[in-house]
């Protein structure tokens, strides 16, 4: 479904391989979006669509590597903006930022 990983990819392939892959893990949350509308608890539409996402992968029906490179490139933003802080240092206490 996928271009297969190398350094060689050319570089529209890498667009429409992080568009594929961002699309699916939004299907994923718009999914957890309708069971948090049909099921009466308490729990974030997000959580629904983790735990949707985790068993696709856990059961084989989505493999790791359509989703990887979307998921790698959020964590990173979200390590970086952590370690950074919205101050541009440290971990972004307000007692770091005087």
């Amino acid at each position: 479904m996928c271009p297969k990983k190398d350094a060689e990819t050319p570089y529209p392939w890498k667009i429409m391989k992080y568009l594929f892959q961002f699309t699916l893990i939004a299907l994923f949350y718009y999914a957890g979006e309708l069971l948090n509308a049909l099921i009466p608890l308490p729990i974030p539409a997000a959580v629904y669509g983790l735990v949707l996402l985790f068993t696709a992968l856990a059961t084989g029906v989505l493999e790791l590597q359509h989703v990887e490179g979307a998921a790698d490139l959020c964590g990173d933003n979200v390590h970086n903006h952590r370690r950074d802080g919205p101050y541009g240092t440290g971990t972004g206490t307000a007692e770091e930022a005087h």
